[in-house]
């Protein structure tokens, strides 16, 4: 098991999908405050057996629960209430019947020697084995300064591994698809089959939906056609109507010109008698003696006011008394005649209204003459015009319902086009169904082989992504 898949899944195991933490009892750590790890050269690591030994080729590494000072490289463990310890990432979280432990990696004592990377100290040879010549010719080396966390370089490394699976199942998928290229090429030809049978029936469904239309429309347009014919028989009956008001109308028309010239004639009796009868001339005569009556009686009034002034100011004085009685009598007699002459003035007033009546009602029945005159040409018009357009109508109504069918008859053509290319495709389909079951007769392997290939190359996907994950989520850790 890989340091990828203990240190990132030893630090991140269940993102593979499978547990690859390694699991010991209690008894395999060798204090109650350390526990050991044993790794390969080329990074397979693991936790240490029972009594905390190593396989022979394996390096042997201790790790503490105190954090030293300064603080080395860290790893989590998982510990159960029965003692069972599991290594875990940083991130992990422990069930419930655990508890999540911190291990801090244990300096290397004298005679032992550190290269930086998790998993590679040198444990000191039991006593009696001998001392390595090297540890009497050369001096202990300083620990090299780490460019990564041993988790996260782990990690990377487990990354790796998921990439280079990936790239292998891809490789074996493409060797079973071309061991097996009959299959292969018969499955694809049965597919794009498929597809042109769908494509087929989808057609002919297009085709059916637009003949239903198109039979639609044309029963629309005989119908129409159908109402525009019984339009045009009654356009008929109207128009024999028509004729016989138009027939109606032109006589009426030639009594109305009768009518009209003998209105228009009464109209200019009627004026001139207003204009020269001496009605109009005594009208004014008596306005204008009605207005000097008017203006005698004004001056009448004026010279009593003044009279009646003056005999205030000399009372008793007789010349005045006489010149007041006198004048008094004047205005009398102008008030007499203002009445007189406003009489003469209603009288021809009356005269003159009398005969303008006259003429307004002679001017009123010419009017009506030229009306019904007018009314007369409106009907001729409004006859002919019916006529034009229920005709127009009947051609517009047969122009319809022919290209209607000339529509359906397309879409009909249509839709036979579509069902015989429905049925070749149906045809090719099976073709291609027996095609294939000839082949897997042949090759009753291959199918399961590409399956194979196809499932393992999803899985190493899937790992590889979930790898690639891990990593980024300990680099984001880390930062």
């Amino acid at each position: 098991m890989s340091v990828s898949r203990v240190f990132a899944p030893l630090l991140a195991a269940a993102s593979l999908g499978v547990c690859t933490a390694a699991v010991v009892p209690a008894t395999a750590v060798a204090s109650g405050a350390q526990l050991y790890t044993c790794q390969k050269h080329g990074g397979k690591a693991h936790l240490a057996g029972h009594g905390g030994k190593c396989k022979s080729g394996e390096t042997k590494t201790a790790w503490q629960s105190a954090a030293p000072s300064p603080k080395t490289a860290t790893i989590y463990t998982c510990k159960s209430s029965s003692g069972v310890e599991r290594l875990v990432s940083r991130s992990t979280k422990c069930a419930k019947h655990e508890r999540k432990l911190t291990w801090y990696q244990v300096k290397p004592a004298k005679g032992q020697s550190k290269s930086g990377t998790l998993g590679t100290n040198t444990v000191v040879p039991p006593a009696g084995t001998g001392t390595p010549p090297t540890a009497k010719t050369e001096p202990p080396t300083l620990p090299a300064a780490p460019t990564e966390s041993p988790v996260l370089a782990a990690l990377k490394r487990a990354l790796a591994e998921a990439k280079a699976k990936t790239a292998s199942a891809k490789e074996q998928l493409e060797a079973a698809r071309k061991a097996h290229e009959p299959l292969v090429e018969a499955e694809a030809a049965l597919e794009k089959a498929k597809e042109g049978e769908t494509n087929a029936k989808g057609k002919t469904q297009q085709t059916q939906a637009a003949l239903t239309k198109a039979n639609t429309e044309l029963l629309t347009a005989s119908q129409e056609d159908g109402a525009a014919e019984e339009q045009l028989e009654e356009a008929e009956e109207e128009l024999l109507e028509a004729e016989e008001s138009r027939e109606e109308a032109e006589s009426s028309i030639e009594v109305d010109e009768e009518f009209v010239g003998f209105a228009e004639e009464e109209v200019r009796e009627a004026e001139e008698e207003l204009t020269e009868e001496p009605t109009a001339k005594e009208l004014k005569n008596a306005e204008k003696a009605l207005e000097k009556a008017e203006q005698e009686l004004a001056v009448e009034k004026a010279n009593l006011k003044k009279a009646e002034t003056t005999l205030s100011e000399h009372p008793g004085n007789k010349s005045d008394e006489t010149k007041v009685e006198n004048l008094k009598k004047k205005v009398a007699e102008a008030e007499v005649s203002v009445e007189e002459a406003g009489e003469e003035v209603a009288f021809y007033f009356e005269e003159v209204e009398s005969a303008k009546e006259i003429l307004e009602e002679e001017v009123a029945e010419l009017k009506e003459a030229e009306e019904e005159f007018e009314a007369a040409q409106i009907a001729e018009n409004h006859a002919k015009a019916e006529e034009a357009l229920d005709y127009e109508h009947v051609e517009q109504a047969a122009a319809n319902e022919s290209a209607a069918l000339k529509k359906a008859k397309e879409a009909e053509e249509a839709l036979t086009a579509a069902q015989k290319a429905q049925s070749e495709a149906e045809a090719a389909a099976q073709g291609a169904e027996t095609k294939l079951e000839e082949v897997e007769q042949e090759d009753p392997a291959g199918k399961t082989a590409i399956e194979q290939a196809e499932k393992a190359l999803s899985e190493a996907v899937a790992a590889e992504a979930k790898a690639a994950q891990e990593v980024t989520a300990e680099e984001a850790a880390l930062a």
